[in-house]
């Protein structure tokens, strides 16, 4: 007796589920639930081709539905097809998988003339790991003259179940303080730190957390408008606490809201002037107001 062909796989992920399986892995996992060959063709060669070229095919398409996920399976055989959807509501597309396998082997044993025992192994869920990264726009009130405006990086690694590590750099362009009615006090900066935070570690669409952490880097003090131009190099470090609110826009990517205090080192940027003075540009406050804003791409 010749053995029963195998079931042909036509999967599409659509636009936002790049990150969801992909028909080589969906059609792997079904094969070794049902026991019987499942094979992954090309989505618009399986469309073209005419319904009796092959006596059993999947075709399925899973795309973003609200903050989740749906996806249309439909089996087609020599009979009445059927036809199935199911969603998922969580941000990560992954969380599917297991639920997508049941139900293709379901229905592919529902039109398989003789089907083996179906055999399900499904792993207790765990929490996983994840990682972010993106630009981080960072605002600052007594660290430098005026209102400071830093432009970095952050980035952060999400440990199950509650705890972060979060690590940022930044710029912080020229701020200007007067030093008398013809020359000023310029100050630029550049920091780098790391910090401990605490919420919930998922990919959840929405969450708040608290950060604690430090940073420092090199603060730069000029004079200009002098005889002659003086610069002063000063170290800067801080401590930090900060709160913040998540949100996820769309698929991995999220907006980063984050309000909080520094409390830095007390230090004063000074100049020497043409006639060997002293002059102090500018000296941090004992409390630094903190703001920062970032967009971050999470995976997996």
């Amino acid at each position: 007796m010749d053995a029963p062909p195998a079931v042909e796989l036509a999967w599409i992920r659509g636009a936002g589920a790049e990150s969801c399986i992909d028909e080589g892995e969906l059609a792997s996992k079904v094969q070794a639930t049902i026991g019987h060959p499942v094979v992954p063709v090309p989505a618009l060669a399986n469309a073209a081709a005419p319904a009796e070229a092959s006596p059993l095919r999947l075709e399925g398409e899973v795309r973003p539905l609200g903050r989740g996920w749906i996806a249309v399976v439909e089996v087609r055989a020599a009979g009445p097809s059927l036809r199935r959807e199911v969603a998922l509501d969580a941000p990560d597309c992954r969380q599917f998988d297991e639920g997508l396998v049941l139900v293709v082997a379901l229905l592919t044993e529902a039109v398989l003339p003789t089907a083996p025992r179906l055999t399900l192994t499904l792993p207790s869920p765990s929490p996983r790991a994840s990682v972010g990264i993106g630009p981080d726009l960072s605002v600052a009130l007594g660290m430098l003259p005026g209102v400071a405006v830093g432009f970095g990086l952050a980035t952060e690694a999400a440990l199950p179940p509650i705890w972060h590590l979060t690590a940022w750099t930044h710029a912080w362009p020229i701020s200007s303080a007067a030093l008398d009615g013809t020359s000023v006090g310029r100050v630029t900066a550049w920091t780098l730190g790391a910090g401990l935070c605490i919420g919930p570690a998922e990919r959840a669409p929405r969450a708040f957390f608290g950060c604690a952490g430090a940073s420092g880097g090199v603060v730069f003090a000029t004079g200009v408008g002098l005889s002659a131009n003086y610069t002063s190099l000063n170290p800067y470090v801080q401590g930090e606490l900060r709160g913040g609110f998540r949100l996820r826009l769309a698929g991995p990517f999220y907006v980063r809201l984050e309000v909080g205090a520094g409390l830095p080192i007390p230090e004063s940027y000074e100049i020497i002037d043409t006639k060997g003075n002293h002059r102090v540009v500018f000296q941090t406050a004992p409390v630094v107001g903190l703001g920062r804003f970032a967009v971050e791409f999470r995976a997996p």
